[in-house]
């Protein structure tokens, strides 16, 4: 062995979340040492930092209270640094290994352990097998081994896109959540005909909607513009209200600064408040705050009011949260330059008129953008939000024509739809390259802004435009950036017939709409990632799911097929199996089994109990009865919490049956539907002798073996409930649904054993309410020689080795 290279100097994600010790990988330790007898049992993960045991079983004290050791107690390093299993017979002869603290301290002396890998395919650790005196491992419990270590590893990745899938969700519910009270605020500001009971609901419903725990909302006196009037939220109580009712706009304060250069101010901590001005430490003491954000309210390229929230907790400013703030911000300002131009129109005669018009087209579009908020919060897909935009959001800013364009993952290229207006020119921009002569595909790509007058000013500023200008009957055009998250995700295009210049508050008004575009793409986008988790975390379910059903054996006459088909609804992945399997006496053995529940846990135990009736199968040398009353005990004794149900069958042949030229199928039915048993001849009956109760109900019961003679050429057909039960339908009419198919199948010219599972798959379809395991053993004649529609023999090349050291033993 080479020396070990590099190894993790941290866990992945999942691996970090593990509880030591963990109730799940202990049960694991708990298989190791039940299904191999070895004294002890471990599952380990490793970093450069030592190795720490979140699942063990037998280890001496105090290993098995701290569940950790250095590098140097280590074997499991060296199976993490080369990605590969290490089989040791015995360790004090192996030159590498002789000087390792565990022999001596933990007493390891034989050891088998394979790579534990994390969701990304990264080794982290090892599963492993530990024998205090010299063992040769056989193939038997190397591959036993190899199966658990594949269900471990797959815990694992069914944890992280659990975790993926709940972070999604819960982003999801908390950002909807948040916009609808803010709308409501916004809704509400509409109908105020005061400025101060603006101001009023601005601190203090619209400040807590945001999560802040206080605030203040300043505007300039009118009487002394060097002076702000603050109105301070009632949960900082009334001595701070009446410190900061008045601040001359030189105060050392955020809410000052923000007034006087009109940009966004941030303080994000104690110490940050501390560092920004010793006014700063009072408003601490005074309002039990320590971090504040100040927001500059615009209106017609001036300031016209400053927004400050306050958190008693930091504040990292992520790029969401401010967006938010600054959305909130621009519809504040609406509210309030309508409410302050019909107040300066009380003031000035000559101004009424103009006044009056500029605070109703202020209101109408501010209603306006409410309504298109809300529409843009309940859109479920990109053509939803589409819809909005060629609807409401047309008619709000006076376009004829709306588009979205998205930047591609890699930024080469822009794709783009467009309302039906611009149907003419929907090919050309569908998806271009990230330099193509428009604005809009210039603004999606580099995050720039474009207000231009008409076509002229646009071919000049973009040779090549004007053809598609006058495709799509466009003079004037605006390209404003979406933004979500600190994320550049392409731009809003708006387009106009006619020339136009844009207003200061036209601008403003663009951009607000365009943050409401934004903010609903990426929640869609945000929910499609949480969708897409559901269905990895499903798939990968599957993936464990056919990764425990593997190809059965064909030893002498006999032929099995088997089949599985996944239920056709992704969420939805069952504990169904299928086994098939020689025993150490040299029997056939057939299983088929169904886990109670439709989910990835149902999945994962059912790969425990496979890996335990084959194991106990293997070793017991027992009747199916005996084999499953023992896996009943071992998986009540190992904690293995289910309910199952499952058929256990052996092919037996004595002398008498040889000379006869039959078989004997013996089994057991723990709860399970009834074997189908088809004659050469298509002639088919239920094998429906009382069957025992379910596995993990009651593991003391007694269970029974039933017999049914095998002629030559008949089938015995194994199979889960998701063949037969439809919802709606009695069970009765697919059970005799099942036997009149397969009778036909079977006695069909030239049909093999194969043809019988792939047509009964074919005629359920693709309606599969539940998942669907087959397995089918044909009893060919053994007077002949093995049809080739049968194929060649087919055995485990150890099982030869293993029945001797059973037998020997």
């Amino acid at each position: 062995m080479s020396q070990p290279q590099e190894l993790p100097t941290q866990l992945p994600a999942e691996g970090a979340g593990i509880a030591v010790p963990d109730e799940v990988f202990d049960r694991y330790a708990h298989l190791v040492r039940a299904t191999l007898g070895v004294p002890v049992g471990l599952v380990s993960l490793v970093t450069t930092a030592g190795q720490v045991f979140p699942g063990a079983e037998g280890l001496p004290q105090p290993w098995q209270q701290t569940r950790c050791t250095g590098l140097s107690h280590s074997f499991c390093q060296y199976v993490v640094a080369r990605d590969a299993p290490l089989v040791i017979t015995d360790a004090r002869q192996d030159p590498e290994l002789a000087g390792n603290l565990a022999i001596t301290d933990i007493g390891v002396i034989a050891y088998a352990g394979f790579p534990l890998h994390a969701a990304d395919g990264t080794t982290v650790g090892s599963l492993c097998a530990i024998d205090t005196s010299p063992r040769v491992w056989s193939e038997h419990e190397l591959d036993v081994l190899s199966h658990l270590v594949a269900t471990a590893s797959s815990e694992l990745a069914l944890r992280a896109a659990a975790a993926r899938a709940e972070d999604a969700t819960r982003a999801e519910h908390a950002a909807t959540a948040q916009l609808r009270g803010l709308a409501e605020v916004a809704l509400a500001m509409v109908d105020l005909e005061d400025v101060t009971d603006l101001v009023t609901v601005i601190a203090e419903r619209g400040l807590a909607a945001l999560g802040a725990d206080g605030g203040a909302v300043a505007v300039h006196d009118l009487a002394e513009p060097n002076v702000l009037l603050s109105y301070v939220t009632a949960s900082y109580g009334p001595g701070a209200q009446a410190n900061y009712a008045r601040l001359p706009l030189t105060t050392a304060l955020p809410v000052c600064e923000a007034a006087r250069t009109g940009t966004r101010v941030l303080v994000s901590d104690l110490a940050a408040c501390r560092a920004y001005s010793p006014a700063m430490a009072e408003v601490v003491t005074s309002t039990g705050s320590q971090a504040f954000a100040s927001v500059p309210l615009r209106a017609g390229g001036r300031v016209i009011a400053v927004l400050t929230a306050g958190w008693r907790a930091p504040q990292a400013f992520s790029a969401a949260q401010l967006e938010l703030l600054e959305a909130f911000a621009a519809q504040c300002a609406q509210a309030l330059q309508r409410l302050q131009s019909r107040d300066g129109e009380r003031r000035s005669a000559a101004a009424e008129l103009h006044a009056g018009d500029v605070a109703r087209t202020s209101a109408a579009r501010q209603g306006a953008l409410v309504t298109i908020a809300q529409s843009l919060a309940d859109a479920d897909t990109r053509d939803d939000v589409l819809d909005v935009l060629a609807g409401r959001g047309a008619d709000l800013l006076g376009a004829n024509g709306c588009g979205i364009c998205l930047r591609t993952e890699d930024g080469e290229h822009v794709d783009t739809v467009v309302t039906d207006s611009y149907a003419d020119v929907r090919r050309t921009v569908q998806r271009t390259r990230a330099d193509f002569p428009l604005p809009a595909i210039r603004a999606a790509a580099t995050g720039q802004a474009f207000y231009l007058y008409d076509r002229e000013q646009t071919e000049q500023a973009f040779p090549g435009s004007e053809a598609i200008y006058i495709s799509a009957g466009v003079q004037a055009s605006a390209a404003v950036p979406l933004r979500a998250r600190g994320r550049l995700l392409g731009c809003l295009s708006v387009g106009f017939a006619d020339p136009r210049v844009f207003s200061d508050e036209e601008r403003e008004l663009l951009t607000a709409f365009a943050v409401l575009t934004a903010q609903a793409l990426d929640r869609i986008a945000a929910r499609e990632s949480e969708q897409a988790a559901l269905v990895a975390a499903s798939g990968i379910a599957e993936t464990l799911q056919r990764s425990m059903l593997t190809s059965p054996p064909e030893p002498d006459h006999l032929q099995i097929a088997v089949r599985y088909a996944a239920s056709a609804t992704h969420a939805e992945v069952g504990g169904d199996w299928y086994d098939a399997f020689i025993t150490a006496d040299g029997l056939t053995s057939l299983v088929i089994g169904d886990v109670t529940g439709h989910d990835m846990r149902a999945a994962s135990v059912m790969g425990q109990l496979r890996n335990l009736v084959r194991g106990i199968g293997f070793t017991l040398g027992e009747s199916p009865a005996k084999v499953l009353a023992a896996v009943d005990r071992a998986a009540a004794g190992l904690g293995i919490d289910t309910v199952a149900t499952a058929i256990v069958a052996q092919i037996e042949v004595d002398e008498a049956h040889h000379a006869a030229g039959t078989r004997l199928l013996r089994w057991s039915n723990a709860g399970h539907l009834p074997p189908l048993l088809i004659e050469a001849n298509g002639a088919t009956q239920f094998l429906e002798d009382e069957s025992d109760l379910v596995l993990g109900w009651d593991p003391s019961i007694d269970r029974h073996d039933h017999v049914h003679v095998l002629e030559p050429g008949s089938t015995v057909l194994l199979y889960t409930d998701g063949l037969v039960e439809r919802r709606g339908v009695h069970l009765e009419r697919g059970l005799a649904w099942l036997a009149q198919a397969a009778g036909e199948l079977a006695s069909s010219p030239g049909v093999t054993v194969e043809g019988l599972c792939d047509g009964l798959v074919a005629l359920v379809g693709d309606h599969l309410d539940d998942d669907v395991a087959l397995l089918a053993l044909r009893a060919h004649p053994e007077d002949a020689p093995r049809p080739a529609e049968a194929g060649p023999v087919r055995v485990p090349a150890g099982l030869e080795a293993a029945q001797e050291a059973a037998h020997g033993s």
